[in-house]
């Protein structure tokens, strides 16, 4: 059993090595994915902002 063990975790460690080529491209990825989502909800808020600006001063004045 403990050479089982010792077994997965050297299989785990090679394709550990084997997939880290992944690594970088899918966190790239990930992470212009992420901006992107930011950028987006962040021009959202300030079109909401503006408008509520805008209806505001309208019904007011």
């Amino acid at each position: 059993m403990p050479v089982f063990i010792l077994l997965l975790f050297l299989g785990v460690a090679v394709l550990w090595l084997l997939l880290s080529f992944c690594f970088i491209p899918i966190g790239k990825f990930v992470s212009r994915l992420i901006k992107d989502a930011k950028t987006s909800m962040s021009k959202d808020d300030y079109k909401e902002k503006t408008e509520e600006e805008k209806d505001g001063t309208e019904q007011n004045g």
